[in-house]
């Protein structure tokens, strides 16, 4: 037996469950999986509506983050909102994704370990399009289409599966389900063969 792995893996998730008390008592609005919110497609209401919900995701992902140290996005469903809109944190910055659109999927798909915030300790194995192109809607208002590819192409599209009503462990077999055992800042795109 590797004990050293083991002792790795029981790191990860004895710090997941020593923060949770903490997330619940300072961050009541994040929502988990069951709560129906999670399972329904967003709509978009109006732009002044949603910049606020999107004001209101990066106070939450902010506390997210000093609470547990990781996070990337955040979804309105995730905390309790059904307007069509979610931010990003990467490279120390926060960007706004406002009524957005996937008007493209690459068939070159890659494969990564996903957790999510609303999922807990689970993690799974995701099979995703390694480019997309997406329309939406910044903060100032103003149309964008853009095109990502890599990493930002999968943070963008499991954001906008919450839009739609998706959690990323409803789009996997039981099988690729798992306990959170790696450092999720840790984990690497990985070739659509390579499951491990």
């Amino acid at each position: 037996m590797n004990y050293r792995r083991t002792f790795n893996m029981n790191h990860i998730l004895l710090q997941f469950f020593n923060n949770a008390p903490k997330v619940a008592e300072h961050i009541p609005e994040l929502t988990f999986l069951g709560d129906e919110v999670l399972k329904t497609k967003t709509v978009f209401s109006n732009f002044e509506n949603a910049l606020q919900v999107c004001n209101d995701l990066i106070n939450t992902l902010t506390k997210i983050r000093d609470i547990t140290g990781v996070g990337r996005g955040l979804a309105a469903p995730q905390i309790g909102s059904n307007e069509r809109c979610f931010v990003t944190f990467v490279d120390n910055e926060f960007q706004y994704f406002i009524n957005p659109t996937i008007t493209h999927y690459s068939d070159n798909k890659n494969w990564y370990r996903e957790n999510c915030l609303s999922c807990g300790p689970l993690a799974c194995n995701i099979d995703r399009s390694e480019n997309i192109t997406i329309v939406f809607l910044d903060k100032e208002g103003k149309s964008q289409e853009k095109s990502y590819d890599q990493f930002w192409a999968r943070l963008l599209q499991h954001e906008f599966d919450h839009l739609e009503g998706v959690v990323n462990i409803t789009k996997t077999k039981p099988e690729d389900i798992e306990l959170l055992k790696r450092n999720p800042l840790e984990e690497k795109l990985r070739d659509s063969n390579e499951r491990v």
